[in-house]
């Protein structure tokens, strides 16, 4: 009996370390999966932060053009605006000399 009962503590040694040994690869694999699951979470963090920054970029640059655009159509309706002046004021030149021209002055001759 006694070696039956030998035999029965050899066996639970041995069941109880294959046990203890799996339970510390199990910890172990689930400490190398939550670092893994950490650092892909990482990741996805600055990537979706590179995102957001590119896209305050974009908003940045998208409002300064359309700020430029304002200014250039500014700049445009007052070329246009001094155009139009410039052209009355070619017209009235044109009207004044053809009213000069209609307009005969007497030479006098002393």
């Amino acid at each position: 009996e006694t070696s039956v009962d030998d035999f029965k503590l050899m066996l639970n040694s041995i069941y109880d370390s294959k046990i203890k040994k799996l339970k510390e690869k199990l910890k172990q694999k689930v400490k190398n999966t939550i670092a893994a699951i950490k650092a892909r979470s990482n990741r996805k963090v600055q990537h979706s932060n590179k995102v957001v920054e590119l896209l305050k970029r974009l908003n940045r640059v998208k409002t300064e053009s359309q700020i430029s655009k304002k200014s250039f159509e500014n700049e445009v309706l007052r070329f246009h605006m001094k155009q139009s002046q410039y052209r009355e004021k070619v017209k009235r030149i044109e009207q004044n000399t053809i009213m000069l021209k209609e307009v005969s002055f007497p030479i006098s001759s002393k």
